[in-house]
């Protein structure tokens, strides 16, 4: 019944515990896919969650900064600007100066939309000169970008045409600037230089991309209705027309292909969880029948060693047999006392060695006087448990040699005497001192040397005495 109860328990606590709680990683990870997938309340609350987990600058830099972005998109922008600087400490403590450099336009834009365009216009040419020292080409385009069109709103069409052409000179490899050619030339436009609106608009209309064109078509055909050219107004706004219905047509497959790629994705996790659900049901037999089969080992274990303990206290009865039939025969023979005597010593001695050495503890002693002496750091001594059965055995193995110590020196402590008995028993010192939990041979040889002038000191006192 005992062993049915703790099978049950174990497999409860095993399945509660399969899932571990996720990483920090991995939970920043899909909070960035719920914001990628237009989810931003799921995504702002497991950032929340990891926040005050978060030790590494890097990672929690990563956090504010996605929390500010979104507090940006919201409008909520005391909020965005608090979590975008946090970001930028981060990173100034890191010296990422791209990390830097995007931190800083970010809080420019929020103090743009609290009306403190004054500090944010000072932030972002702080960002445009980080951008500068890393040749951060995509942030110096988004930089120039939003200088073009704040002067834009100004109606200083001069620096506007400047930060335009600037944009479009640090526009990113792979990047098309078809719309910033379509801008300046709506800008030549206004400014009354038709010929040089045209010249941009052509290289607009010539980039690869039909999004791209679609802007400088539009203001193509009111360049030229403007200037009466009708015919050329018509075939660009043609253009425009047709490719605004591809688009529109291609936007059309897409979401189809969306779709199919949706249901697919959606496939496939179910298939991963009945897989999961597979593993863990799985999971929960083996280590169920591994609990069991352990159990068995340990209930053997104990069945071996009351065998070996039964072994021992016969061999301890019969050890104190063998003496006193021993003692008997030496008063017996009183003519040869002495000899006798001798004999029974040297034979009570081996015999408790003998003893000692079928015991468990003398095995274990064995063992680890069996290390490397040299490699102090990794000897291991014997534990309290096993300096205590060790003590017990010793006593009842040399039981009459320690009374005889006992009465010869009775200053003589417990120590004294385990050392006493683990010495005759032929030990080297090394197993001596892992014995008393030391591995420095040199406490034995001071134990050894206090021995002696415990012993010597009580016979002085004795001779004094008489």
């Amino acid at each position: 019944m005992k062993l049915f109860t703790i099978l049950l328990l174990l497999s409860c606590l095993i399945s509660c515990s399969l899932r571990p709680k996720k990483s920090i990683d991995d939970r920043i990870n899909e909070a960035i896919e719920l914001q990628k997938n237009k989810q931003p309340e799921k995504a702002m609350a497991i950032y929340y969650q990891v926040l005050p987990e978060v030790e590494d600058l890097s990672k929690r830099s990563v956090v504010c900064y996605n929390l500010g972005v979104m507090y940006l998109w919201d409008r909520i922008f005391d909020k965005a600007y608090d979590m975008l600087h946090q970001a930028y400490v981060c990173d100034s403590i890191l010296k990422d100066t791209f990390a830097m450099s995007s931190r800083l336009n970010c809080m420019g834009s929020a103090l743009n939309h609290m009306q403190d365009s004054l500090n944010g216009e000072r932030l972002q040419r702080k960002a445009l000169c980080l951008a500068h020292a890393v040749n951060d080409s995509a942030m110096l385009c988004e930089l120039y970008s939003h200088f073009e069109y704040a002067h834009q709103r100004l109606r200083q069409w001069d620096s506007v045409a400047h930060y335009i052409q600037l944009a479009i000179r640090y526009t990113p490899a792979g990047q098309s600037p078809s719309k910033q050619y379509a801008t300046l030339g709506e800008v030549y436009r206004m400014k009354g230089d038709a010929d040089s609106a045209r010249y941009y608009y052509k290289k607009g209309m010539a980039c690869p991309e039909i999004d791209a064109r679609l802007p400088a078509y539009f203001y193509s055909a009111q360049l030229e209705s403007h200037l009466d050219n009708h015919q050329k107004a018509y075939e660009h706004l043609l253009a425009y027309t047709m490719s605004a219905d591809t688009i529109y047509a291609q936007q059309k497959t897409t979401e189809l292909e969306k779709l199919a790629y949706q249901h697919e994705a959606e496939m496939r996790v179910r298939i991963i969880k009945e897989k999961q659900h597979q593993y863990i049901g799985l999971g929960i037999l083996v280590l169920v029948t591994a609990a069991f089969i352990f159990l068995l080992i340990v209930q053997t274990l104990r069945k071996r060693k009351r065998i070996i303990r039964l072994e021992y206290e016969n061999e301890l009865k019969n050890l104190r047999e063998k003496i006193t039939l021993l003692k008997e025969n030496l008063h017996s023979e009183s003519h040869e006392k002495e000899h006798m005597l001798q004999q029974m010593e040297e034979q009570i001695s081996q015999l408790r060695s003998i003893s000692f050495r079928r015991t468990p503890i003398s095995r274990r002693l064995d063992t680890l006087a069996a290390q490397n002496s040299k490699e102090k750091k990794n000897i291991k001594v014997m534990t309290e448990k096993e300096q205590a059965e060790l003590k017990q055995v010793i006593f009842e193995i040399y039981g009459d040699h320690i009374s005889q110590l006992q009465s010869q020196h009775p200053k003589l402590t417990e120590a004294d005497l385990l050392y006493s008995c683990l010495a005759s028993a032929g030990l080297s010192t090394f197993a001596i001192a892992l014995c008393f939990g030391n591995t420095d041979t040199g406490i034995v040889a001071q134990r050894k040397r206090r021995l002696k002038l415990k012993m010597g000191t009580e016979e002085t006192e004795e001779a004094d005495e008489e």
